[in-house]
């Protein structure tokens, strides 16, 4: 993975149990994300057959958050 300096800049003083969960959290996102893939649905459709908005989806997958 590529090294971003501002990402190293932001984890550097985080606790290493809330890592471990974030870790877990982005482990999470990855799958579903390949799920999607793999069953062909777009975003969309994911979202509507959770009975969840299109944004709130997006969130799991893109959270451009700063530190």
């Amino acid at each position: 993975m590529k090294k971003i300096p501002l990402f190293e800049q932001c984890v550097a003083n985080v606790a290493p149990e809330v890592m471990e969960e974030v870790n877990l959290n982005i482990d999470i996102a990855n799958r579903i994300y390949d799920l999607i893939k793999a069953k062909n649905l777009t975003q969309h459709e994911f979202a509507s057959r959770m009975g969840k908005r299109d944004s709130e989806i997006s969130r799991w997958f893109y959270n451009g958050d700063s530190c």
